[in-house]
């Protein structure tokens, strides 16, 4: 196991950074899951071998541009008016006063907004995670974040999404393979609160202490809005301070979890009727999208 603090090869040569691509990955797919599995599937990545590489010794990368200005504010309009339908016109942080998490969470944002879900299409976003995980993939969890300008924002701690460590290890395995996605739908300076990683933090199984200036190789991110940052759920990161005094800071976050169908085939409360959620498993099931119904975890009765 590499220790905390140890040098991590490839910070240096900036390869957590990358560039859009088109990238065909084949996988074939057997099994049973309560239908038999026998299938190829090719996905369209934005990854390379080389980025998939990074990827693994790194934690992340960030891949710049990856979104048209155009389609970059469709998003903002769309967040806003699901933040509206949650909070009104009120800027109060949804986290308590004393939280490091300050800014206004509006949950299941992907499934809520026909601009937001475009993010659940195949390409970019899906295949490339695909790329990382296998073809089938499950959206575990969505939100987007909106920090307004002027607001108190100290930064995150340093954390890891959605990790338990058991200690002695036990004897199965009990980690399920996640990777984060945080699209920019702002551009990220130095006072607009980076994001700030541990490179090759993800290998070490430990959480981070909470501690926002540990002894460690961090590297802080500032993309532009319409980049996309890829992380393993495991890796150290935090965000940074938001100074900037005009300027709001908006973010859509998600999480996708290795398995698919094969993971969890059922939903326990079925979306209501007229949602927007509802109307893009109606569209999977009727148009016969296998992996928008994985993705979805996609099986009602009524």
């Amino acid at each position: 196991m590499t220790e905390p603090g140890a040098a991590v090869a490839g910070v240096a040569s900036g390869r957590g950074v990358t560039s859009p691509k088109r990238i065909a990955h084949a996988f074939r797919t057997l099994g049973w899951v309560g239908e038999v599995l026998d299938e190829e599937r090719t996905v369209w990545s934005m990854f390379d071998q080389d980025d998939v590489r990074a990827f693994v010794e790194l934690g992340y990368l960030l891949v710049p541009g990856v979104l048209d200005p155009g389609v970059v504010e469709d998003m903002r309009a769309g967040l806003e008016e699901l933040r509206q339908a949650d909070f009104g016109d009120s800027r109060e942080a949804t986290s308590p006063a004393d939280s490091h998490f300050q800014g206004q969470y509006v949950i299941d944002a992907l499934v809520r907004h026909p601009s937001l879900s475009r993010l659940l299409e195949p390409e970019p976003v899906i295949d490339t995670v695909r790329s990382l995980l296998g073809p089938c993939v499950t959206l575990y969890c969505s939100s987007g974040l909106v920090a307004f300008p002027g607001a108190r924002r100290s930064g995150t701690e340093w954390h890891s999404d959605h990790q338990v460590v058991t200690h002695p290890m036990p004897p199965l395995a009990t980690e399920v393979a996640r990777v984060g996605c945080i699209v920019y739908l702002d551009d990220i300076g130095e006072r607009m609160g980076p994001t700030w990683v541990v490179p090759g933090s993800h290998r070490w199984r430990q959480l981070p202490p909470w501690d926002r200036n540990p002894d460690l190789p961090q590297v802080p991110l500032t993309p532009g809005a319409g980049s996309v940052l890829f992380f393993d759920a495991a890796l150290w990161h935090r965000g940074g301070e938001m100074r900037d005094p005009e300027r709001a800071r908006r973010v859509l976050i998600f999480m996708l979890v290795a398995g698919g169908r094969r993971l969890r085939r059922e939903m326990w409360t079925p979306p209501a009727p007229g949602s927007h959620h509802r109307a893009l498993l109606e569209r999977a099931e009727t148009g016969g999208d296998p992996g928008l119904r994985e993705l979805l975890s996609r099986r009602w009765e009524g």
